[in-house]
């Protein structure tokens, strides 16, 4: 593969766009009739319809690596000759590399290409890379959504009053000797959008009292014909009718089931980590009779650089009993003797936005209170089982 880096001269790129696609739908030529050969298939990372953020570009700074957008050129219907990627729209961007060029992709493979981007200006904007090949008609594939916080939010004052939307992921970090040497966590996020202004990292009823207490729940903005959401000054997502992509994640999105409904199932979260950074398993079986039983077990211990263990705590509990539940999710547990515990239940919603505890499973957050440290909530979303 070669590559031209920013400010190396770029004959290839064009002169004027238009109609640039929003979508992954390449765009094909006016000339489209003299192709003679197969068009590569064309993919970015992330997809055209996810926000990408980036940070700002520093000219002082070595040149940065690059992770940040990937273009994927895929030969799957024949192969192709002189392939060149370029980058035609950028403003506002530091992109590198801006061509990237491969003497032949042979059928049925595939070249990917790696990109820094940075943004040279704060605020929203597109970045377009064109893909050519001998004979074959040059596709293009746009990333409409790339975005440098630092300036005025994005243009919005629409509502999400009352959308839920959680996620669970594993990451990991460096915790061995060598490179190659990596520890796994698991996280746990929510987005409860109280009102037309504020949003809440956390669920139910604590949601709204987190924020008339100390004012920490963050302003949103929110424009509903592009789906785009910013959350405080430092998290870009977009929302469709049908998936959620916020700071890089997608979540998916939850309601609460009404107050005195009754469920009957079993659900199951489990996370085989090296850290677990809070609740690392949770088996909830609900039944219609009022009865309920759950089984938790709780990590907070923390590793080192080499992996050994640091402070922190593990254990497991095991509560049985009869359950209620009140408005916003409020799951009320009680035990034989009257010891009550309070958690936040809700339902994962499917591509309809209709609640399917069934299929879809559930989310269960709790009040943890480990030996060592402060109370916290933490939870995740529970798998149905059978």
């Amino acid at each position: 593969m070669t590559i031209t880096p920013p400010g190396a001269p770029r004959a290839l790129l064009a002169a004027s766009l238009v109609g640039l696609a929003l979508g992954a739908t390449p765009l094909a030529p006016a000339s489209s009739a003299s192709a003679t050969a197969p068009a590569p298939q064309v993919s970015t990372l992330p997809v055209p319809g996810n926000p990408l953020k980036v940070a700002a570009f520093d000219e002082t700074a070595p040149p940065p690596v690059r992770d940040v957008a990937s273009l994927t050129v895929r030969a799957d219907e024949g192969s192709l000759a002189d392939v060149t990627a370029t980058v035609v729209e950028s403003e506002g961007l530091y992109v590198d590399p801006m061509v990237a060029t491969f003497p032949t992709i042979a059928r049925g493979s595939a070249e990917l290409v790696r990109y820094a981007v940075r943004g040279t200006t704060t605020g929203l904007h597109t970045l377009t890379f064109e893909v050519t090949a001998a004979g074959a008609e040059p596709q293009r594939v746009t990333l409409p959504y790339v975005w440098r916080p630092g300036g005025a939010p994005i243009d919005g004052g629409d509502s999400l009053a009352g959308r839920l939307l959680g996620v669970n992921g594993l990451d990991s970090f460096p915790c061995g000797s060598d490179e190659e040497s990596a520890c796994t966590f698991r996280y746990s996020h929510r987005l409860a959008f109280l009102d037309d202004a504020r949003v809440s990292r956390s669920l139910g009823l604590r949601s709204a009292a987190a924020c008339t207490r100390g004012g920490r729940c963050p302003r949103y903005w929110y424009d509903e014909e592009s789906g785009l959401v910013q959350v405080g000054w430092g998290t870009i997502g977009r929302l469709t009718d049908t998936a959620a992509f916020v700071g890089g994640e997608r979540y998916v999105s939850l309601t609460y089931p009404g107050k005195g409904r009754r469920l009957s199932g079993r659900w199951l979260y489990g996370a085989h980590v090296d850290e677990g950074r809070g609740v690392v398993e949770q088996l909830l079986t609900l039944r219609k009779t009022g009865r309920f039983r759950l089984r938790f077990a709780v990590d907070t211990t923390r590793r080192t650089a080499y992996g050994e263990p640091e402070v922190g705590s593990s254990y497991g509990r095991t509560l049985a009993g009869s359950y209620a539940i009140g408005r916003n999710g409020r799951l009320a547990l009680r035990s034989p003797r009257r010891d009550t515990t309070i958690a936040t239940l809700a339902l994962v919603t499917d591509r309809s936005g209709r609640p399917s505890p069934g299929r879809r499973g559930v989310w269960l957050d709790q009040t943890i209170n480990p030996p060592e440290g402060g109370s916290f909530v933490d939870g995740n979303r529970l798998n149905p089982l059978g």
